[in-house]
């Protein structure tokens, strides 16, 4: 039966795709079934509203390193399915790529006359890029306000990745600056509620007239799964639309302040609504009124501030912005009683950045033009970073810094107060992600859903600690704003993995239970085991919060065979509702039981019975703390101290760690040799195709042969620097200037036959192997070609392969000490080993010689040869059949005396003119000017010249057609002019013949002072300040990365220079960062 016939059968069944570990409900599989009541994610509602009134939506993806947020599953989903819109249409929906340009795809998609809004769904890290298409298509415009007529609906979460702390954060500011700098209109929700849907529909309805701004929180409306009231179906969402763009056709207006405002007293008046750009929540006299902006920052102070000044007559208010932009100054204003002596502003800002923010200066304004009546003493910058960790419990602290009246800690325990629910409270799961029972906090939340309790649900991984570590937050007819951080009960598996880690014990309310689960035998002694992994900072919190510890004893109830393999996940649900509610009965946990596992599997009552009544004899254990001697343990210099360590899991991560599961289902197999006959004999019937490298069909690639491979240096001298010509007569390959030829490389083949004979590999053996572009596709290759070309066998192994090759240790000691290098203790000698010894794949498996993963796994654990880029050094019109590359020869000698090489670099030197190999051409940054007259001024270092070349014959080739050509400078840098000049011939004779301006060379070592790069461009700082600021030429700097700050400051001297000549107040920095914005600064650096 099709999923159509079901749901059409079943009218009012709400829907949904299959629940995951960590969204119990899945995502609604029709957007026609998102109305009254139903749980879900605030991004899945925002999605159905533009889903509901839009014929074409564009997304990008997410930053940050395995970044699969699902920022479009549930409209791509919707979509595949054929799932109509309210204008009976099925949508279209599109993901681009975050890069520098990508806007132009959605640019390219706009008719003339093209008004319908166009919703884009993007994190905030992707507007810069946004910002700098737009800047583009503004001075490229004849049309004076050209971004203001695009009928764009910028849907943006604030997710971001913090590098640094290599954590997911929720970034306000980079999404607001930009917003200000294109005078785009700002919306964010006050809270998780239908309010993201009714001010996601005043945006998309904006858009018609201007491009408008919906900026919501994207850790929250990714992770936590609640239930939503009161949310309209698509055809309410139409008729709502038509109305309020009816209203906005219907009058002029003087300026797009004055239509962002009608729009939102419209919207008010169609829903019976009361949004306002500011909220105002406490005393009505206070003396200090807080400023939150952003959704759980608003959502986590307004209980705190309601509490104290409602129940404890604090003098305290709470002011929360839901429109940043346009700020309304007096309607700010309007809201500050004169009572108020001063104001602390919720300031987020980045790192290294000033405490100067959008908000507090739209504050300092209002209040400079409009506070005359009021007597504020002070504003106060209360500065937070994006990664910080929003709820009652962190607002309830910043709260004391300013009022120490003890009042302000009553608040959690008031807003935690039982209520009428048989069941209610706040609940914890700590536990691996490769646990087998990760899915038992969703399966209990989808539980609790189905008797109309008010469920919580929110999941967060941090994939770096331990290889992986999970948490779960649920709570159950009891308020949550932000996280759970003052739960009634946690539950641990495996405690070892978080006690040294994170304080676990703060996010437990005084008087609480942590049921600690372990299936090793360490933990068959408990007292040994708590006594072993404890720090007396740890045991001593225990006794001072009277904190509870059980023991779940997966071990003592064994495995029962009816269960058929979920006795594990019993015990855990066992455990969680015994001790979430004591009075619960016998039968009452058999039928949560029933309804947590659902036709997964058939269980009968009976046995369930036996179970539970099993569990609560074996499983369960009270553990009896030793009050006194817990009480006065001295803690050691060496012991960690749990009030140290940070009580807030942070998300580095969606997607888990592999571990075993590195070994796919459909990984390669050993195919016998008759199968290939057959197969090639049968090509049609077995759909088999016949490719040089199946493995790079994602990728348009050539075959091209070797013409010239001439060295640059001397034989004798320590760095091979060459000159490679590739002859692409009659490939089809065509490249433009500063683009990039990937290089498909090969390992050593030496190498590769030594290693296939360490492991006894016949390098004919064939194998399946699935294909990188689709892995449903199979590639036939021979054990050979595999290591030749898929597996970077002379790679350096990264932290997870360690772990995956000790399952294969057959010697002991050696498995210890694959997982010691695994692990966070590990991680200084494996530092050394990857960093000082430069341990490749071989040499891992030379040193651990009883780990010998089969064919089948090694392709697996080893991870894939990647192509090299290098920026191509030849214009295609000067040389219309050949590609040049200029090349170093990365190598070294490690501690051990041996020569290394860079694998790429060593593979292509070694190639003999006539060989042949594949290739492809990548887009790059590196573009002239649009007009031949712009100069341009070229700095590069060593084989950073690359494109220069190509610029230059670019340049000679415009000259040769009658172009008339702008200046050019170029700065080189390298270590001596003897050795290093490289295409110095070139450069002179292009001088000669009047086609460059300028030449700086700096050779570093060639005299006793040494001389950069960026002393050459600063001794001719006059003539570029004409050619970059007079001219408005372009600026290019290709090699390493370590000048970059050096020439960056002679480019922020030109400007300062030529600021001053013409008596105007430039900031030189934000000067600098203009041009990037513009493609006037251009940076390629490794």
């Amino acid at each position: 039966m099709s999923t159509t016939s079901v749901e059409s059968s079943l009218p009012n069944l709400k829907v949904s795709s299959a629940a995951k570990f960590d969204l119990p409900f899945g995502v609604p599989s029709d957007p026609n079934l998102i109305y009254k009541t139903i749980y879900t994610t605030a991004h899945s509602l925002i999605s159905q509203t533009n889903y509901a009134l839009s014929d074409n939506i564009f997304t990008f993806e997410n930053l940050g390193p395995s970044s699969n947020t699902n920022i479009d599953s549930s409209l791509h989903l919707w979509s595949v399915f054929a799932r109509k819109n309210a204008n009976d249409n099925i949508p279209t929906v599109t993901q681009l790529e975050t890069r520098p340009g990508a806007l132009s795809t959605v640019l390219g998609f706009l008719s003339d006359d093209s008004s319908s809004p166009i919703p884009i769904f993007a994190s905030g890290a992707t507007l810069p890029q946004i910002q700098s298409t737009l800047f583009n298509l503004y001075i490229n415009s004849n049309t004076q306000n050209i971004i203001g007529l695009l009928p764009f609906s910028f849907n943006i979460n604030t997710l971001d990745y913090d590098f640094d702390s290599n954590r997911f954060t929720s970034n306000y500011v980079t999404p607001l600056n930009v917003a200000k700098n294109l005078n785009f209109n700002v919306v964010t929700p006050l809270s998780h509620s239908v309010e993201l849907q009714h001010l996601s529909l005043l945006s998309l309805a904006l858009a018609k007239h201007e491009p408008s701004v919906f900026l919501y929180d994207g850790l929250s409306s990714f992770r936590e799964s609640i239930s939503f009231d009161d949310i309209l179906n698509p055809l309410q969402l139409s008729n709502v639309f038509k109305r309020l763009t009816y209203s906005l056709n219907s009058r002029l207006f003087e300026s797009s302040k004055n239509k962002f405002f009608f729009a939102l007293d419209s919207l008010n008046e169609i829903l019976s609504t009361n949004y306002k750009p500011f909220e105002y929540y406490g005393h009505k006299n206070p003396s200090k009124v807080f400023v939150t902006y952003g959704t759980s920052e608003s959502e986590s102070f307004k209980p705190v501030i309601t509490t104290l000044s409602s129940i404890f007559n604090l003098p305290i208010s709470l002011i929360s912005v839901r429109i940043p932009l346009p700020f309304k100054s007096d309607d700010f204003v309007s809201l500050i009683p004169k009572s108020t002596k001063s104001i602390v502003l919720l300031n987020q800002i980045l790192p290294d950045q000033s405490s100067q923010s959008i908000l507090k200066s739209n504050i300092s304004i209002a209040l400079f033009y409009h506070g005359s009546a009021l007597k504020v003493n002070e504003v106060i910058n209360h500065n937070y970073s994006p990664d910080f960790t929003w709820s009652v419990k962190t607002a309830q602290n910043i709260v004391h810094g300013y009022f120490s009246n003890p009042e302000v800690f009553a608040v959690l325990p008031y807003l935690s107060r039982n209520n009428d629910y048989k069941l209610s409270g706040k609940y914890l799961f700590y536990y691996p992600d490769n646990a087998s029972i990760i899915d038992v906090p969703s399966r209990l939340a989808h539980t609790f859903s189905l008797d109309k309790s008010s469920v919580f649900f929110k999941s967060k991984l941090d994939n770096i600690t331990h290889f992986g570590i999970l948490e779960f937050q649920l709570s159950i007819n009891s308020n949550v704003n932000g996280e759970v951080d003052n739960a009634d009960l946690a539950i641990v598996e495996n405690l070892e993995f978080f006690s040294h880690s994170y304080n676990i014990l703060s996010n437990i309310k005084s008087g609480g239970t942590i049921l600690i689960s372990s299936t090793c035998e360490k933990s068959n002694d408990f007292d040994a085991y708590l006594n072993e992994i404890l720090s007396p900072s740890f045991k001593k919190t225990v006794v001072e919060r009277d904190i509870e510890i059980v023991k779940i004893d997966v071990n003592a109830v064994g495995e029962i065979l009816e269960t058929h393999g979920r006795t594990k996940s019993i015990i855990h649900q066992v455990a969680f509702l015994k001790y979430a509610n004591p009075e619960i009965t016998v039968d009452e946990i058999v039928r949560n039981l029933w309804q947590s596992f659902g036709s997964d599997v058939e269980l009968l009552a009976s046995v369930l019975s036996s179970v539970v009544l099993r569990i609560f004899q074996f499983g369960l254990k009270k553990f009896k703390i030793p009050v006194q001697q817990w009480r006065e343990l001295k803690s050691l210099d060496s012991d960690i101290n749990v009030l140290s360590l940070p009580y807030s899991i942070r998300q580095t991560s969606f997607v888990r760690s592999p571990r075993e599961s590195v070994i796919l289902d459909n990984g390669p197999l050993f195919t016998p040799p008759v199968s290939v006959p057959k197969l090639l004999s049968f090509k049609e019937s077995y759909d088999v195709k016949l490719d040089l490298r199946p493995d790079l069909q994602t990728t348009k690639n050539f075959i091209v042969k070797v013409r010239e491979n001439k060295r640059l240096t001397p034989l004798n001298y320590s760095r091979n620097i060459f000159h490679i010509d590739f002859d692409i007569t009659g490939t089809g390959l065509k490249y433009e200037i500063g683009e990039s030829l990937g290089i498909h490389g090969k390992n050593n083949e030496n190498d590769v036959n030594e290693f296939l004979q360490i492991f006894g590999i016949d390098p004919d053996q064939l194998v399946d192997i699935p294909s990188k572009s689709d892995p449903a596709q199979i590639e036939v290759r021979t054990a050979f070609q595999v290591f030749s070309e898929n597996i970077d066998i002379a790679g350096k192994p990264p932290k997870r392969f360690y772990e995956s090759l000790a399952i294969f240790a057959a010697d002991e000691q050696e498995k210890k000490k694959l997982e010691f290098l695994a692990s966070a203790g590990g991680a200084t000698e494996l530092k050394k080993i990857q960093e000082e010894d430069y341990y490749t794949y071989t040499d891992v498996f030379e040193k651990f010689k009883s780990a010998r993963p089969a064919l089948t796994d090694l392709v697996k654990i080893i991870e894939p040869l990647k192509r090299r880029e290098y920026s191509i050094a030849s214009s295609q019109k000067m040389h219309p059949n050949s590609v040049h590359l200029l090349i170093v020869v990365v190598d070294w000698v490690d501690k051990r005396g041996r020569k290394r090489f860079g694998q790429c670099s060593k593979y292509i030197s070694d190639l003999k003119v006539g060989s042949e190999l594949v290739v492809s051409v990548k887009p790059s940054v590196m573009k002239l000017p649009p007009l031949t007259t712009q100069p341009i001024v070229m700095s590069g270092l060593g084989t950073g010249l690359a494109p220069f070349k190509a610029f230059v014959e670019e340049k000679l080739w415009q000259k040769s057609q009658g172009y008339e050509i702008g200046e050019i400078y170029l700065y080189l840098g390298s270590r001596h002019r003897k050795e290093e000049y490289l295409y110095g011939e070139l450069w002179e004779a292009c001088k000669d013949a009047g086609i460059i301006t300028h030449i700086g060379a700096a050779f570093s070592r060639d005299q006793p002072n040494k001389i950069y790069i960026q002393d050459r461009i600063r001794e001719s700082i006059e003539d570029l300040k004409t050619a970059i600021v007079t001219k408005n030429g372009s600026f290019y700097l290709c090699g390493p990365t370590w000048p970059v700050p050096d020439i960056t400051a002679a480019l922020e001297d030109i400007v300062s220079l030529a600021a001053r000549e013409n008596n105007k107040t430039v900031d030189p920095v934000e000067a600098v960062e203009e041009m990037k914005e513009a493609g006037r600064y251009v940076l390629e650096v490794y």
